[in-house]
């Protein structure tokens, strides 16, 4: 789990990314798959992320466009 900027960014074993909006309740604004693979870690600084995977792959992604 990481929280940046209003935004709270979440993934785990369904091996989602989600972003959630904090600002008015709590809304998913975006969800990244990575198909299945289970999400360690996140890193966000701006629109650029990094993830974790339990297998030690590291993806650099940008967050809006998931790739």
């Amino acid at each position: 789990m990481r929280w940046t900027q209003g935004k709270l960014y979440t993934g785990g074993k369904d091996g989602f990314l989600r972003v959630w909006e904090t600002a008015s309740g709590l809304s998913e604004v975006h969800k990244i798959d990575f198909q299945g693979v289970l999400i360690r870690a996140i890193d966000v600084n701006g629109d650029n992320g990094l993830v974790g995977m339990r297998d030690g792959t590291i993806y650099q992604i940008s967050i809006s466009s998931g790739s």
